[in-house]
């Protein structure tokens, strides 16, 4: 590379002397050389990864779609919640007004099963709206009452309704299919609604993460609420999250548990898999804990495309605009969002957005690959053209120079040494003292050290001795030093009587 830019210093001057055709001949060589060198560097970046990161630019693509995601679902997540709150509201007020129209305090609505199915009554019209209006795949509400104390596992059996829906969508649906999946069979005859194929009539609070805790103490509806990890429906094989509320007294006084369903099919039809050229990219809802995606206690959206399997969890490692995680199965490259949910046990949820590793390294690869080769071509193509261009006009020239003796340099070559021999002469002994440093090969850079003077010193130097020798830069400087030497004359350039002193 030092001995192109030599031959570029040398044939400055003549592509000056010389007629137009040959001195555009001469900047085509040129910008072959530096189109060359180009080419050259960016390879050598391209394969280290430094310039057109395609990892960098799959980690952008994965963070807008993740901050797509993340805004969607915390806008629904917001709704859910505000739903949730006021439907405990309501409902608080519909047990007060039940039990002075049978004049009992609450804890005797035990075994009294007109009371409650009176209050199931009321509670479908709510549940109803909230499924309808929230696009959830279901509304719960449970007091915390059993019509038969008497009956084995009486203790953790709960009156009440819980309604699901058949056709959940991802948009506003004005046919839902409601099916009874909890509550009296009266309500389903009179609201015309399907049983669900695991239809029961009440509730077993056991499936209800953290019920017990929630009855056992003091409970504010618009405070108290969580939401669960997955949950198993007994008999359906349906997976879910559960909003969880407290239905309370003014005091308190926990009565029982409402909020919404958010199923696997829900995930699935609102987080659906996206075709990518990296590969199928998913979206997953899951605690985070001990650099694991813990899957199998949150959910997933579609996973068509990949082998991602939640019932196992993710390890992360961290990368710096992405994370890996990985499985038994598959490994994939994503990144994470904190999401501000509300949990039963305090910990800490996120969403990810992930594509499988191995169609993305297969891309990644195949691009870089492709990129590499595209600037190798144009890479040795300006070289090609560089030679031949040496070959067929630099080197004719600079053999022409270099066999010139002394009488035979042409007059404007003649004119330049003597002009610059003179204007050395006019240069003061601090100027000389940097200007024969440059005429010894020192760069500009070492002369301060040289001279022990400050680099604002040569600097200042550096102005008056190119305004003095009329040239315009450093390189300049060197050519006219190179042809000099070529020309056995660099001697004329010193002075003597500088020297002597």
């Amino acid at each position: 590379m030092k001995g192109i830019f030599s031959r570029l210093r040398q044939i400055k001057y003549v592509v000056r002397s010389r007629q137009k055709d040959l001195r555009t001949k001469m900047m085509m060589y040129f910008t072959a050389v530096v189109l060359t060198a180009v080419g050259v560097f960016f390879v050598i970046l391209i394969s280290t990864g430094r310039v057109f990161d395609i990892k960098h630019q799959m980690s952008q693509v994965l963070d807008n779609h993740l901050n797509n995601q993340a805004d969607r679902f915390n806008e629904d997540i917001t709704l859910y919640t505000a739903y949730g709150i006021q439907l405990s509201r309501s409902l608080s007020e519909m047990v007060e007004e039940t039990a002075e129209d049978y004049g009992i305090k609450f804890d005797e609505f035990n075994n009294n099963a007109d009371a409650l199915y009176e209050l199931q009554g009321k509670f479908y019209p709510e549940l109803n709206t909230v499924l309808r209006l929230t696009r959830s795949s279901g509304a719960y509400a449970f007091v915390d009452a059993t019509v038969n104390t008497q009956v084995d596992g009486s203790e953790s059996s709960k009156s009440g309704v819980w309604v699901r829906l058949n056709n959940v969508s991802d948009s506003m649906i004005l046919n839902p299919e409601i099916t009874l999946f909890r509550g009296n069979t009266d309500l389903a005859s009179k609201n015309k609604l399907t049983l669900n194929t695991k239809w029961e009539l009440e509730l077993n609070s056991d499936i209800i993460p953290g019920y017990e805790d929630m009855m056992g103490g003091k409970s504010d509806e618009g405070k108290d609420y969580y939401w669960t990890e997955q949950t198993k429906l007994p008999g359906t094989g349906d997976s879910c999250i559960l909003l969880c509320v407290p239905v309370s007294s003014s005091k308190n006084t926990p009565y029982g548990i409402c909020g919404v369903e958010l199923n696997e099919k829900y995930f699935n039809l609102n987080y659906p898999a996206v075709d990518t050229i990296y590969g199928s990219m998913i979206t997953v809802i899951a605690p985070y804990e001990d650099s694991q995606l813990k899957l199998d206690a949150g959910m997933t959206g579609n996973t068509e495309g990949t082998w991602l399997d939640n019932t196992e969890g993710l390890f992360i490692t961290l990368k710096k605009n992405y994370n890996i995680y990985g499985s038994t199965k598959e490994s994939f490259y994503g990144v994470n969002k904190i999401l501000p949910i509300k949990t039963e046990d305090g910990k800490e949820w996120v969403m990810s957005v992930l594509v499988p590793k191995e169609s993305a390294d297969i891309y990644i690869n195949h691009r870089r690959i492709l990129l590499t080769a595209l600037l190798s071509a144009f890479t040795f193509g300006m070289l090609a053209i560089a030679l031949y261009l040496s070959n067929r006009f630099v080197k004719p020239i600079l053999n022409d120079l270099n066999r010139k003796s002394n009488d035979e340099l042409p007059p404007d070559l003649k004119e330049l040494f003597n002009n610059l021999t003179e204007n050395v002469k006019t240069l003061t002994r601090a100027e000389y003292s940097v200007y024969e440093k440059y005429l010894e090969g020192y760069d500009i850079s070492e002369i301060p050290d040289e001279l022990i003077i400050s680099a604002n010193t040569v600097k200042k130097h550096n102005k008056s001795i190119y305004k003095k020798l009329n040239v315009s830069s450093y390189d300049e400087l060197s050519l006219y030093f190179d042809i000099f030497r070529r020309c056995g004359r660099i001697d004329e350039l010193r002075r003597s009587d500088f020297t002597q002193e």
